[in-house]
């Protein structure tokens, strides 16, 4: 009767264990299909649809951190959105649920380059709304170079965001450090071109423009408007 009662329990607690991992497993399937779906509709530009999807992903999966990214990603838009239907109030809580959210993302997993350029993909979404979010791009913009110092994206960026917050001496600097580390850069080439033409140095930025059109893109009509320009 003893073998038999403790065979009894061993059959109970091995089906519990599997009825376990089943349901845990059924709930990473779902929070996964959420997940999807969320991504899909941000990406489909149904932000708020997708929000609710990614919000359901990462409470059924809450140490999944590319969830909880999507998440800050969806929040960040979503402040956009509603600061540009004057729901200031909204907007605002938006933008702090995305910060708090991508803190908790670095939190997790701190030498993860994609998740710092998500992060600075949120504070640049949200400095269009409030300026003081600036800084955090440009710190957040250091820290990802440190990680990937030749990438010329990342490098393109900070120049970007230097010369938005006036470090113009900065901006030129590091466009120029970009075009060294990828000289067919398009983008930073036009950029390092206006920033010239900003400074009222138009012979430099002249060389800019026309080392676009006879390197890299002999159609680049922006880039002939401004040649133009300066003729």
């Amino acid at each position: 009767m003893g073998k038999r009662r403790l065979l009894a329990i061993a059959i109970t607690l091995v089906a519990l264990l599997a009825l376990f991992l089943i349901v845990k497993l059924g709930n990473l399937w779902l929070a996964d299909k959420q997940f999807n779906y969320g991504r899909n509709y941000v990406t489909a530009n149904q932000v708020e649809v997708g929000y609710q999807f990614l919000v359901d992903a990462v409470n059924r999966s809450p140490n999944e951190p590319l969830f909880r990214n999507d998440l800050a990603e969806a929040q960040a838009k979503l402040a956009v959105l509603y600061n540009a239907a004057n729901q200031a109030t909204i907007s605002g809580q938006l933008a702090e649920s995305a910060v708090a959210e991508s803190d908790k993302v670095m939190a997790q997993n701190n030498v993860n380059l994609n998740f710092y350029k998500s992060r600075i993909k949120i504070f640049l979404l949200l400095d269009t709304i409030n300026h003081q979010y600036a800084n955090a791009a440009l710190e957040t913009t250091i820290e990802a170079i440190k990680l990937a110092p030749t990438d010329a994206k990342l490098r393109y960026n900070l120049g970007l965001i230097y010369n938005q917050i006036g470090q113009t001496g900065l901006a030129e600097q590091t466009l120029k450090e970009t075009i060294d580390l990828k000289p067919d850069y398009e983008a930073a080439r036009f950029s390092l071109g206006s920033l010239y033409q900003q400074l009222k140095q138009n012979d430099l930025a002249k060389v800019q423009y026309q080392y676009i059109l006879d390197q890299i893109n002999p159609d680049n009509q922006p880039v002939k408007d401004k040649l133009n320009e300066l003729n």
